[in-house]
């Protein structure tokens, strides 16, 4: 969930792992031990070189992998953004850029934050757990604690959370050696006001 560049992100060691019969496991266990079918819907559009047609064929060919058939249905951006706003895409494809430079702009993942409430995932529908790791977080001022709050924020998430972080697309820039005041920010991309010859 919390990007790299971020205070808090996990190292990739504690990212999950593929595991097939596990998933199997899973939905046997949710009562579809033959898959299911659901649409996925997504805007067709491109990010950063990054298709969203083409991830989206990469997440129905993975889920087919364990019985999942996904119906994939691009929509128009600003017609599939409304929706998406509006909680009625039940599974979906999208992105987060953050708001301001800090990790706290991820707690809109949470139960009653922005992108929570997309989901309809709720004070009244989440566990205790999650509520008193969002709630701490918020306040904490240590950033230390702060950092390990936000990392058991995700693995939570992990094995909890309505929500799966696929990816961080990679940016790629090309420019003069003799280019100066050239850095990179998630947020704003780059400060045009720094650069000089």
């Amino acid at each position: 969930m919390v990007p790299l560049s971020f205070a808090g992100v996990l190292e990739s060691s504690e990212g999950l792992s593929r595991d097939l019969d596990r998933a199997r496991g899973l939905l046997a266990g949710a009562g579809y031990p033959d898959g299911f079918k659901v649409d996925l819907r997504y805007p067709d559009f491109n990010y950063i070189g990054t298709s969203f047609g083409v991830v989206a064929q990469k997440v129905q060919a993975d889920l087919a992998e364990v019985g999942i058939t996904v119906k994939l249905v691009p929509e128009e951006f600003q017609t599939s953004l409304a929706a998406y706003r509006a909680g009625e895409q039940g599974f979906s494809l999208w992105l987060w850029n953050p708001d301001y430079y800090d990790t706290l702009d991820y707690v809109e993942f949470l139960p009653e934050g922005v992108v929570g409430n997309r989901a309809n995932w709720t004070d009244e529908n989440a566990d205790q757990e999650i509520l008193d790791l969002r709630d701490a977080v918020k306040i904490e001022t240590d950033p230390e604690k702060r950092n390990k709050l936000f990392r058991e924020i995700q693995i939570y998430e992990q094995h909890h959370g309505p929500f799966v972080p696929l990816f961080q697309p990679g940016v790629h820039f090309a420019y003069s050696a003799n280019l100066k005041g050239f850095y990179y920010n998630g947020q704003w991309r780059v400060d045009l006001t720094q650069l000089s010859f």
